[in-house]
């Protein structure tokens, strides 16, 4: 499977925040929980300067727990701070605002500016990163106690970059989700349309269906066969028949529907109706 979107307003993204990068103090990157491997940028922002880092696992209402807990230990003993969280919760944000407001370099945060530097306190800048539809503008809102930046459950509903003042020494860098120009090819590939971070319009939903349906029936044969039924095996888009067969998708002529298939599994995944699942696991697992 390949995949190549990089539409103009990621270009025109990518190039503003090199400019302003150098206002930054820290870094937040919104990953998914599900894959935190393959939604990492492979290029992080900012990497040439004594940043704070932080990382946030978001969904992680929809992965497995115990490989969730395994992933923060293994960004942790990187030496970057990891939370998991379900971001539409708030709990998770005391810690990361603290984490976030953690000094670096000799220098510190700049100099108190707008009201969240009123009273000659100083404001912590920070770019919140992460691809396309991870949940940027969700985390945004939450740690700005109200409604910043728009959200939707598609990705590229962010277009342009812009601060955010989130109050009590806080200010956001938002910016739209950002890929990488070059094409991203195999099972990485997979997992970006799978977990929805990228538009469906980007790829063959059902080349995508079909091969998740064959690594699930190897990993999760369980979990298909109870929202699928026993007879949803083998591989491709014989699963994919099994699906439609199940869900009573049909064409004209008695045939299975196998593109409304592909878009019920798709989704299925992204809802968490076939349960929590983890597609990719740490090194050390």
């Amino acid at each position: 499977m390949e995949l190549h979107w990089y539409p103009g307003h990621m270009a025109k993204a990518a190039r503003e925040l090199k400019d302003r990068l150098k206002l930054v103090d820290a870094v937040l990157e919104v990953i998914d929980a599900r894959i935190p491997a393959s939604s990492r940028h492979p290029a992080p922002l900012g990497q040439e300067r004594p940043l704070v880092r932080v990382l946030l696992l978001g969904r992680a209402d929809l992965a497995e727990p115990r490989w969730t807990r395994a992933w923060v230990r293994h960004f942790q003993a990187q030496g970057l701070p990891a939370v998991a969280a379900d971001l539409r919760q708030h709990s998770w944000v005391p810690r990361v605002r603290r984490l976030l407001r953690r000094r670096r370099d000799p220098g510190g945060f700049g100099r108190p500016r707008g009201p969240a530097g009123a009273g000659g306190r100083p404001v912590a800048r920070v770019l919140v990163a992460g691809l396309p539809n991870v949940g940027k503008s969700t985390a945004i809102n939450a740690l700005a106690g109200r409604a910043k930046a728009g959200t939707g459950a598609r990705a590229g509903v962010t277009r342009r970059v812009q601060w955010l003042a989130a109050g009590e020494g806080l200010e956001l860098l938002d910016s739209p989700g950002l890929l990488w120009p070059e094409a991203t090819r195999g099972q990485k590939a997979l997992y970006l349309a799978v977990a929805g971070l990228v538009p469906d319009d980007a790829f063959d939903v059902r080349e995508a269906a079909a091969a998740f349906l064959t690594e699930m029936g190897q990993r999760y044969r369980d979990r298909l066969a109870a929202r699928y039924g026993e007879d949803c095996t083998g591989a491709g888009e014989a699963m994919l028949a099994a699906v439609a067969r199940r869900m009573g998708m049909w064409l004209p002529g008695g045939k299975p529907d196998l593109d409304r298939a592909a878009v019920a599994v798709l989704q299925d995944f992204r809802t968490g109706r076939l349960g929590r699942l983890t597609l990719e696991l740490p090194p050390e697992a």
